[in-house]
């Protein structure tokens, strides 16, 4: 046989054999899902790039507002951020609601705005609470938990289970002077599971420092409060003094917060 026919035969078979596994790993693949991670990265460039492109389709209108509010009308939780004060006293900054901020802000009116919410979505449950049954909650809210009100408007509750945590509270007889509530597990006479999940809890706990700044009094000479007490101090900055067992700081304390009109800064 001709070696140059005979090298062709078998080049041609080598060749055909590269092509036919070549088919087998390219032509006919699927591509492998795994369990854990997205499919490849090329889907997911491509997922991205289909999100943008809806993006570049949206107009300034619909950027704007993408999703309707359930709610409008007064915004007392934006009314009620609006009056943080940063304790710069603490490392990093904290912030509280001043003592008379919170009487100012929740105030009758206020309250039974927030309340009346619940008639945007009126359900057999709902027209229970009529105006005259949502005032008589409201003033018991004035009197007695303005502080609870304004920390249970921030945990972000429907209108309806808002009403409902309050009327809660004023059955439970839990007021302001309960505050704060630090119990290691949750009572669900307290946070019933119909109404509070975990997370809404949680916000509770932590905000409720946020409206127990003490009060610094005259006579009063002995203080116990909690490590999670926030401070309604400003700090000037100086270099603190350090001594054998302590540090001391000059601070000035919010006007809300002593009744001490005298002083202006403490060391």
């Amino acid at each position: 046989m001709n070696p140059i026919r005979a090298m062709s035969a078998h080049t041609a078979v080598f060749l055909a054999f590269i092509s036919f596994i070549g088919y087998l790993l390219w032509g006919n693949r699927v591509p492998a899902i795994q369990p854990t991670r997205p499919e490849n990265l090329a889907n997911n460039i491509e997922e991205h790039t289909e999100a943008l492109a809806l993006a570049l389709e949206l107009s300034d209108d619909e950027l704007e507002d993408p999703i309707p509010h359930k709610t409008s009308g007064f915004d007392l939780v934006g009314t009620l951020l609006g009056r943080f004060v940063a304790a710069t006293f603490h490392d990093p900054n904290r912030h509280y609601l001043p003592k008379n901020a919170i009487k100012e802000v929740i105030v009758q009116t206020a309250i039974e705005q927030e309340l009346a919410k619940i008639e945007g979505c009126l359900t057999t449950q709902t027209v229970k609470w009529d105006r005259e049954r949502r005032s008589r909650l409201a003033t018991w809210i004035r009197v007695e938990a303005p502080k609870i009100f304004a920390i249970t408007i921030q945990c972000d509750f429907e209108p309806y289970h808002l009403l409902l945590a309050m009327y809660n509270f004023q059955r439970r007889g839990i007021t302001d002077e309960k505050l704060p509530l630090v119990d290691k597990s949750p009572s669900q006479y307290t946070f019933p599971p119909k109404i509070w999940n975990q997370l809404k809890i949680v916000n509770f706990r932590d905000n409720q420092w946020k409206c127990l700044a003490p009060v610094f009094v005259q006579q009063k000479y002995s203080y116990d409060l909690k490590a999670q007490c926030i401070f309604p101090f400003t700090s000037d900055g100086a270099v603190p003094k350090d001594g054998a067992f302590s540090s001391v700081y000059r601070v000035t304390i919010h006007e809300d917060h002593h009744e001490y009109p005298e002083i202006q800064q403490v060391c």
